[in-house]
């Protein structure tokens, strides 16, 4: 008789996954029951873990990756049932754990700790390698599923992700570069440089109708989005610019600028302007929006 493929570690994780995100739903409209179960990508991140060569322990921590962000487990809970190893790469793949009574921090900053704390891990080559076929798989499977919707003209697709399309775009930049950096010849850092390459080109698409709003925005904003010698200016500038072009759009098309008393309509323009900048500011930095430094 053949020896089994996988241990039954692997199947427990599986049901771990399956029980953890039971109620969780991958983000978009979906089916009428809601949206596509959530076990569908951890079971995706596991599959291209184990397509780029990885061992049991990072397919695992595939099907894991997500359970203590996403607040399903506390990673004591992981490190007690699959180990130390598994619950180093599922540490390494959060960007923040929820603590009890406490909201997550703002979207830009959760990020920033992020790619800086994968800057890191990512010093170490030999260590670094599980964690980075992981992280690699994730960003993967996130950045195919999110072509696949735009190419199918999902409705309001960029107002699923708190970064919006600049936001995303960069976020995914960074990880493929650390990828890329510890596994150069990885299938995944290949397939990877791919995606997040056709995710800027329908950004570059985007922002060449806009009219160079997006370079004036960024002539404007200074040093809002550089934190911790990362800079997504031009990325906050692009999703400052579509946020606006978009609501301008709608705004119109419902008649909210054409003015009261025969004004032609820039009061109602501007009213529209600073709804979509509030959105975003919100969006990245918090309800406050950034907090300016002191002189």
């Amino acid at each position: 008789m053949a020896k089994d493929s996988y241990s039954k570690k692997y199947r427990k994780a599986l049901d771990a996954a399956a029980d953890w995100h039971s109620s969780q739903r991958k983000k978009g409209a979906g089916p009428e029951s809601g949206g596509v179960p959530y076990i569908s990508h951890l079971m995706t991140v596991s599959a291209l873990v184990w397509d780029d060569g990885g061992d049991e322990t990072e397919a695992i921590a595939g099907l894991l990756h997500d359970a203590v962000e996403d607040g399903w487990a506390t990673l004591d809970e992981v490190r007690e049932r699959f180990g130390e190893d598994i619950a180093l790469i599922v540490d390494h793949c959060s960007d923040a754990a929820p603590v009890d009574g406490e909201e997550k921090a703002p979207w830009f900053e959760r990020k920033v700790h992020h790619v800086a704390t994968l800057h890191g891990v990512a010093l170490d080559l030999d260590s670094a390698a599980a964690t980075m076929r992981v992280v690699g798989a994730d960003k993967l499977a996130n950045v195919r599923s999110i072509l696949v919707d735009h190419r199918g003209g999902a409705p309001d697709l960029w107002q699923r992700f708190k970064g919006g399309l600049g936001g995303s775009v960069w976020y995914y930049s960074e990880m493929a570069a650390l990828v890329g950096r510890v596994l150069p010849d990885s299938m995944l850092t290949r397939e990877l440089a791919w995606a997040v390459g056709a995710l800027e080109e329908v950004m570059s698409e985007m922002a060449a109708g806009f009219d160079g709003a997006d370079a004036r925005i960024a002539s404007e904003l200074g040093d809002i989005a550089i934190v911790g010698g990362v800079d997504a200016t031009r990325y906050l500038a692009f999703e400052l610019a579509r946020v606006t072009v978009a609501e301008l759009t709608r705004a119109t098309a419902a008649g909210e600028t054409d003015g009261a008393d025969g004004a032609d309509g820039a009061d109602g323009a501007d009213d529209a302007s600073r709804v979509a900048v509030t959105a975003v500011l919100e969006r990245w930095f918090g309800e406050l929006g950034p907090r300016p430094t002191a002189e």
